[in-house]
């Protein structure tokens, strides 16, 4: 039912560009002020319905000053769903020879690159698993050795008749596997022979601290036993069995999962919106994720509080993308070190700050910096990497780098992984299914691409209701977009884009902003629109969402819209052909952050002139009105 074409002429500009990509849904049956494609003399055009009778429609390009010839229902491909702009020149760059040579010249020097750094990550995963056998291997000789030390030569040897581990010194400049493979016991070693190489040995003088470096010595004299490989091979099948473990999925009817949301809702049963159930679950999962970094510990004077403080500024950071004041400069690439960089000056304003007799107060404070970025690296590597061994990797390396002093053994660094994945994927699922409670069948939210400006969305509500034949498709818009279905409608909407507001803030994605248009009705109801406002009142939500405002509603209304701007909202103003701006009422334009018009009612208007003086009110110029789903006139 699509299809798809690329646009030859500017007679639908500035809307439709030449070079745009439209996609076509089949629709013979358009309304007026639809874009549509039709077929007319072996030749496609798409241009906007101006008139519509009985199954004849007259169109126009909206950059043109005449009307085509009225055609017919069958003439017609559908109905304009999707502008693609640009996407001619993109295809005519792409497919240029020269352009394609190169783009797969680059493609090929970048896989190779990635190659090689594979091959580099396993040459490294190797080596640590042969340093981690060696370390082994050499505590085992040092034991022994320690042992056997009040024993002459001669008895040494015929205690330990054929218990004799040959290892080969390597080249200086060579490290492989061979390292491991070439201990091996070797039951017909000549006595004789290795007497005379320890006796080289021993009348060498080695430092006391290289004596547990075994490749300093050709020919070293151990017990069997005390070369089997037992403490590698368990560690080995305990970690294959906890990445086994990790794998294994939670369900959401899981009594893990059932058993928490109990829980949690015994430690709060309501919330002012779906942002702040999300925040207050997060905050119980870091509660619980120190906990168990910090093996359940009882907490000394003051950590309480310095756990606290620690948990506010992190959840700001993280999730609300400032700390202290607004700062949006975050992104999903820089957040991490941004963050860092934060726990590091809030940990040293916490001590300047501290008044107390805690002599200990900076140590407490430090403890708390490392467990947090501890934290902040353990949630980013819970989304970044898919591949258990990877994600297992990753932790202990973490785990191992800020907390060293509590986790210097690795089988505890194992355990202490597989606990903290196992909390994370609990809350993951409770998180999840929080958010898709949210979802209706009869309401989906459009989320509408501006052309000017990438970053912005209108939000358009669209209904799956079925309305009676007795009334106009003229009634139901004008009901639909305002009145009392209109104000119970943006209740909907508010809480849909919540639920979207709430995944960008776990996604780490802060950029984009959305329009979203509040029926004039609502601002002769004080107890509707504090409702309203109270749903959005949410410092992230306050960043994300511009409330669009008619500017004869904000005229009439200048008192309440001013209170709002007071409280953090963000106010954008839309015109259309009905406003008028009278010269006492050009101040009030200054209280919007963006201004939205069409190009052709600016020039008629003239708004671009009057606001000059206003810099901190931005123009765009672009038709808003179906992307935010107003339905004509008041």
């Amino acid at each position: 039912g699509y299809s798809t074409f690329e646009v030859q002429t500017g007679s639908m500009s500035p809307t439709i560009n030449a070079s745009d990509l439209i996609i076509v849904k089949k629709n013979n049956t358009p309304e007026v002020k639809d874009i549509i494609t039709y077929e007319k003399d072996g030749e496609f055009i798409t241009h906007r319905v101006v008139e519509a009778y009985k199954g004849t429609y007259v169109t126009k390009g909206d950059a043109n000053n005449t009307k085509d010839e009225a055609i017919k229902q069958d003439q017609i491909v559908g109905k304009v769903v999707k502008i693609i702009p640009h996407f001619g020149i993109i295809r005519k760059t792409i497919l240029n020879p020269i352009v394609l040579i190169t783009l797969i010249i680059t493609i090929y020097i970048i896989s190779l690159i990635f190659k090689k750094n594979d091959e580099k990550s396993k040459v490294d995963m190797m080596f640590a698993k042969i340093y981690k056998k060696l370390k082994i291997f050499r505590k085992n000789v040092k034991r022994l050795m320690d042992e056997k030390k009040n024993k002459s030569l001669d008895d040494f040897l015929e205690d330990n008749n054929n218990d004799i581990v040959n290892i080969e010194k390597p080249p200086i400049s060579t490290v492989s596997v061979n390292m491991i493979e070439s201990v091996k016991l070797d039951e017909n070693v000549n006595n004789e022979d290795v007497k005379e190489i320890m006796l080289e040995e021993t009348n060498k003088e080695i430092p006391e601290e290289d004596l547990d470096k075994t490749i300093y010595f050709r020919k070293v004299l151990v017990d069997k036993e005390d070369l089997k490989p037992t403490n590698i091979v368990i560690e080995e099948e305990e970690s294959v069995d906890v990445i086994k473990e990790i794998n294994e999925p939670i369900e959401e009817e899981s009594s893990e999962v059932k058993s928490k949301l109990e829980y949690l809702q015994k430690r709060k049963k309501k919330f002012n919106s779906i942002i702040e159930k999300i925040v207050f679950i997060k905050k119980e999962e870091l509660n619980e994720i120190l906990t168990s970094l910090t093996n359940n510990e009882k907490m000394k004077t003051n950590e309480p509080l310095i756990k606290e403080e620690f948990i506010k500024n992190y959840i700001d950071a993280r999730y609300y993308n400032h700390c202290g004041d607004v700062n949006v400069s975050y992104n999903s690439k820089n957040i991490i070190t941004k963050i860092e960089e934060n726990l590091n000056e809030f940990s040293n304003k916490l001590i300047k700050g501290y008044k107390g007799n805690d002599n200990k107060f900076s140590d407490k404070v430090k403890k708390y910096n490392n467990l947090f970025a501890v934290v902040l690296y353990l949630e980013q590597y819970y989304k970044l990497f898919d591949e258990v061994e990877l994600k297992v990797d990753a932790y202990k390396k973490k785990i191992f780098k800020y907390l060293k002093g509590e986790y210097s053994n690795e089988k505890v660094i194992l355990k202490k992984v597989k606990e903290i994945i196992n909390i994370q994927k609990i809350y993951d699922k409770i998180i999840d299914s929080s958010l898709r409670k949210m979802d209706t069948n009869t309401f989906e939210l459009k989320y509408n691409q501006l052309i000017s400006k990438k970053t912005m969305y209108g939000l358009n509500l669209e209904h799956n209701i079925n309305f009676s034949k007795v009334y106009s498709n003229y009634i139901v818009d004008k009901t639909y977009s305002e009145g009392i279905v209109a104000e119970d409608k943006l209740l909907v909407t508010i809480n849909l884009l919540l639920c979207k507001i709430a995944e960008n803030m776990i996604n780490k994605e802060f950029k984009n902003n959305y329009i979203l248009y509040i029926p004039s009705s609502l601002y002769d109801k004080d107890n509707k629109i504090n409702k309203v406002l109270n749903l959005l009142d949410d410092e992230n939500v306050k960043n994300s969402v511009l409330l669009l405002i008619k500017y004869d509603v904000l005229v009439k209304h200048k008192k309440e819209i001013k209170e709002m701007k007071k409280r953090g909202y963000k106010i954008a103003i839309i015109f259309d052909t009905y406003s008028e701006i009278k010269e006492k009422d050009k101040a009030i334009i200054s209280i919007a952050n963006y201004i939205f018009i069409d190009k052709k009612i600016n020039k008629i208007l003239g708004v671009s002139s009057i606001i000059t003086d206003s810099i901190s009110t931005t123009i765009i110029q672009e038709d808003i009105i179906d992307k935010v789903g107003i339905s004509g006139g008041e």
